[in-house]
């Protein structure tokens, strides 16, 4: 009877022991398995990190060129107005020359008025 209790207890803690290798097993793989997708995620992140920055870049990019865009059109627009001045002041300029002409040619004919009048007493 003692030799019987003792294979009872003996297999008992064979199983015990079985279970707890089982269950150690189990932990083990899916600490293992963690890892795995622990050090993929670490192997990821550069490019992740990478990736992110480059649609950062792209972004600025964007900026920049609209912003580029935007200084050629304020440029073009400057042009635009400093021809349209420069064409004014040439207008101006052709004005203030016929307007001197306009006064020469009211003055020679105040001069020879006068003259004609002076030779009309004269008589």
């Amino acid at each position: 009877r003692q030799r019987q209790a003792l294979q009872g207890s003996a297999r008992t803690c064979k199983t015990r022991r079985r279970s707890q290798l089982q269950s150690a097993t189990a932990n083990y793989r899916a600490a293992t398995q963690e890892l795995e997708l622990t050090n993929k995620e670490l192997a990821l992140r550069p490019y992740i990190e990478l990736q992110i920055t480059d649609q950062k870049l792209q972004k600025r990019e964007i900026a920049v060129t609209n912003k580029e865009k935007e200084l050629r059109d304020i440029q073009a627009d400057i042009r635009r107005r400093e021809d349209l001045l420069q064409l004014h002041a040439t207008e101006l300029e052709e004005c203030k020359l016929r307007q001197d002409q306009i006064h020469t040619a009211q003055d020679e004919r105040e001069k020879n008025l006068q003259e004609i009048e002076q030779e009309a007493a004269s008589l």
